[in-house]
C-alpha cells in the first residue's frame, strides 16, 4: 500500500508560501537591517560630534591671534609678584586711573593679608569731581585686569558745591603668590 504523500493544495500552499515570505522577511529585518540601520546612526552622530568638535578647533585656530595678544596684554598681571610690589603697582594704577578721570584723591592704604596661594591688599580710597569724570573713574577701575574688589562704595554730593560729587570705596586687589 502506498502511503499518501503529504501535498498541500493550492490554498494552502499559498498560505505556506506567504507564512514564509513574511517569516523571512522578519528574520532578514531583525537579525540583518535592524544592526546596520542602528549602526548607522551611531555612524551619524558620532559624525556631527566630530564635525562639530571640528568646527570649534577651526574657530579656535582663526581665534588664536586675538587670543595671544589679550593674554599677552594681562600677562604680567597674572605673573606672581611679592605682596609689596604689587601693592605698588596697584596704587600707582588707582593713580593714574584718578589723574585721566580728572579727579581730586585721597588715598589710605590698608594693611594686606598673606594666604596660601594669594596676597590681599586693601586701599580706601576718597575720590571727588564731576559726575561724568566719576563714572568714567568707576568704568576704569572695572575694566582693569586685576582681579579687584569694591568692598564698600558711597556715593554723595558734596554740600559746598552741587556739581562735585564724592565717592568713597574700599578696594581690595587679589595677586597670586610666587
Amino acid at each position: 500500500m502506498k502511503k499518501p504523500s503529504p501535498s498541500l493544495k493550492g490554498n494552502e500552499r499559498r498560505l505556506a508560501v506567504i507564512a514564509a515570505a513574511v517569516i523571512g522577511s522578519w528574520v532578514v529585518l531583525s537579525w540583518g537591517l535592524q544592526p546596520l540601520w542602528t549602526h548607522a546612526a551611531d555612524l551619524r552622530l558620532e559624525t556631527e560630534s566630530q564635525t562639530e568638535r571640528l568646527m570649534k578647533l577651526t574657530r579656535l585656530i582663526q581665534e588664536a591671534p586675538a587670543i595671544e595678544q589679550d593674554y599677552s596684554a594681562v600677562a604680567s598681571y597674572l605673573s606672581p609678584q611679592s605682596g609689596e610690589q604689587a601693592h605698588r603697582a596697584f596704587l600707582a594704577e588707582l593713580e593714574n586711573l584718578t589723574r585721566d578721570a580728572g579727579l581730586h584723591m585721597n588715598l589710605k592704604p590698608r594693611t594686606g593679608k598673606q594666604e596660601t596661594h594669594q596676597s590681599r591688599f586693601e586701599v580706601e580710597l576718597e575720590v571727588s569731581g564731576s559726575q561724568p569724570q566719576l563714572m568714567q573713574f568707576m568704568d576704569s577701575l572695572l575694566a582693569l585686569p586685576r582681579l579687584v574688589t569694591i568692598e564698600r562704595l558711597r556715593i554723595a554730593s558734596m554740600p559746598s558745591s552741587q556739581d562735585t560729587v564724592r565717592a568713597q570705596l574700599v578696594l581690595q586687589g587679589i595677586v597670586p603668590n610666587s
